[in-house]
């Protein structure tokens, strides 16, 4: 049963996981909403590191489903299979079951924002290059004057 209370504590580890990748969801939406593009680079730093994390516990499942004989199922399969797994592990299921919804739900809305400012953004510059202005590196608009062609004297 030893391999099972590691199972069950990774699972926890699972559940930590999305509720950090949550928080951070949520974060990045406000991020996005209140145009924070620094803050919403962080975010996605974070989601980076946590993808990182969850290839290590990915590893540790792997080699636990083998040693408790589960291997190839997948987490419903496994209580099925293994009845006396139930009591431990439905409730942890369950609960990473929701964190899972959770974070697909935020990870869609935060798409689904940064899409529509990208649009914006997009709509944007194809008015200002349709107008014909052009800005410096500080943001000042440039001049209209006529551009001197480059075998032009006074050049």
């Amino acid at each position: 049963m030893e391999h099972l209370e590691l199972f069950c504590k990774l699972i926890e580890e699972y559940i930590d996981l999305f509720e950090n990748l949550i928080e951070t969801q949520e974060k990045k939406i406000d991020a996005v909403q209140n145009k924070q593009v620094t803050f919403v680079e962080d975010c996605v730093n974070q989601e980076q590191a946590a993808v990182l994390k969850m290839r290590g516990l990915e590893i540790r499942r792997e080699k636990l489903m083998k040693e408790l004989s589960c291997e190839d199922l997948s987490f419903r399969q496994m209580l099925e299979k293994r009845s006396d797994f139930s009591p431990s592990l439905l409730p942890l299921f369950n609960r990473l079951s929701e964190r899972v919804r959770t974070f697909r739900s935020l990870s869609d809305n935060a798409k689904d924002l940064i899409e529509t400012n990208l649009h914006v953004i997009n709509s944007v510059l194809n008015e200002q290059q349709s107008a014909g202005r052009t800005y410096t590196s500080d943001g000042n608009e440039q001049n209209k004057a006529k551009p001197k062609h480059f075998t032009s004297r006074s050049v």
